[in-house]
């Protein structure tokens, strides 16, 4: 569903509408193409929120700002051509189904660890990737209840 995206995705859809809306009304003003290397969206305070421009040798970049203006998440293509996602400082990356149900997360736990977890048709975690604040690597596996069915360390599972 929807509302399982974290408001960082739902901050990129909302700003992903906003501009294309932006860029029609004003193409059918003037039915002219308007041109810029940058465009700056600023909240009521005047401080930067958002700016799409163009990078060293033409790449876009999008960049959204929290309202004290530190950066908080960057969308871009590298100098290959491959698109970037970045997120500072926490937030989600997910990904739904054709139906909208989450079925795929990316995050930083509250010690900054990070955390993958993947969702069933139901919404419900079944298999989550994590490594601890020292680095050490685990793996849990739910089942439909929610009970843990396989856990890695812990289960004597030795890996590889």
């Amino acid at each position: 569903m929807i509302k399982a995206f974290s408001r960082y995705g739902v901050w990129l859809i909302a700003l992903g509408l906003s501009i294309a809306a932006l860029v029609l009304l004003i193409l059918r003003g003037s039915g002219d193409v308007v041109k810029a290397k940058s465009l700056e969206i600023v909240d009521d305070k005047g401080v930067a929120r958002m700016t799409l421009t163009t990078l060293q040798g033409g790449r876009p970049s999008l960049t959204m700002t929290d309202g004290n203006g530190n950066l908080r998440a960057v969308v871009l293509l590298s100098d290959t051509g491959a698109p970037s996602i970045i997120l500072v400082d926490g937030g989600r990356l997910a990904m739904l189904d054709k139906n909208g149900e989450l079925r795929t997360v990316q995050r930083l736990d509250d010690s900054s660890s990070p955390v993958f977890a993947q969702m069933d048709s139901a919404g419900k975690v079944r298999a989550q990737y994590s490594l601890g604040q020292d680095g050490s690597p685990a793996i849990q596996m739910f089942g439909a209840d929610g009970k843990v069915i396989l856990q890695a360390p812990g289960t004597g599972i030795q890996p590889p």
